[in-house]
């Protein structure tokens, strides 16, 4: 049951989190910053994921209603600083342009913009009229169109390859294989305690991956990591798939299993999980 609540926990709530962060980071970083702060998103991730799993460690050998209770209340603790968090955030100087609402753009620019910066000769009307100005040829770009121009001509290749995208992050058996690795640390002859103990350090391996995708990025692009890293991924799994016909009482091939689970992690976090 708690590796249930463990895979519950780990995707509450991810369709919103993933989109609208990655959004409201790229409308308010610079530039130069944004690569790290879209992909940052899935080191949270796996902050979280890290978290869950040492609850649900500590409370493995607990028995009665508090070995269920307690992970599911600890989820309500976040809320309280999550709320306080959103409300003093800047909001999006784009969105607030979208909004016909440049006066309140310009103090949220203001706000993003560094001392340094306005010291220098940093103009905000001109800042802000470049984003009025790329907002009314957008809306001139969209005049017409419906959600149907998006199964047309190029632009349903372009749906095409954002559907194939997003499906791969999550068919590549990521999701599955990583909240489900406690099953076959299990089936490896761990303790459910020390199986645990192997999912924390999966993740940690995933945040350490995720970090090395930032210095990747900038050598060798989204693209190449994520055809390699989708080709690195398929290999383990063929060869994961191939231990798997191994009887249940071959512990060497459980244990190379979790091994290269772990590898898994690690590649997934360093290629296709931040750079999708």
């Amino acid at each position: 049951m708690l590796k249930h609540i463990q895979v519950l926990t780990n995707r509450t709530f991810r369709g919103a989190f993933q989109t609208l962060t990655t959004t409201y980071a790229a409308e308010v970083c610079p530039v130069s910053l944004r690569a790290y702060l879209t992909t940052y998103v899935n080191l949270c991730w796996v902050i979280g994921q890290f978290l869950s799993s040492a609850v649900l460690k500590s409370v493995a050998n607990k028995t009665g209603p508090i070995g269920y209770k307690l992970p599911y209340g600890l989820q309500w603790i976040w809320p309280l600083p999550l709320i306080i968090g959103i409300a003093l955030a800047p909001e999006s100087p784009w969105w607030l342009v979208r909004k016909g609402r440049p006066d309140e753009a310009k103090k949220q620019v203001l706000r993003l913009t560094s001392r340094n910066q306005t010291d220098s000769g940093f103009n905000v009307d001109e800042t802000v009229n470049m984003m009025i100005y790329t907002d009314e040829l957008e809306k001139a770009h969209t005049t017409g169109t419906s959600y149907w121009d998006c199964f047309r001509g190029t632009d349903r290749r372009r749906t095409e390859i954002v559907c194939m995208v997003w499906a791969v992050q999550t068919l590549c058996g990521a999701s599955s294989f990583t909240g489900y690795s406690t099953y076959f640390f299990e089936q490896a002859g761990l303790d459910v305690s020390s199986a645990f103990s192997m999912s924390l350090g999966q993740y940690g391996l995933g945040a350490v991956g995720t970090i090395l995708s930032w210095l990747l990025m900038l050598k060798f692009g989204r693209r190449t990591l994520y055809l390699w890293g989708q080709i690195a991924m398929a290999f383990i799994l063929m060869v994961v798939g191939f231990l798997g016909i191994a009887p249940a009482s071959a512990a060497g091939a459980h244990w190379g299993i979790g091994a290269l689970i772990l590898i898994y992690t690690f590649i997934y976090d360093m290629t296709v999980g931040p750079v999708w």
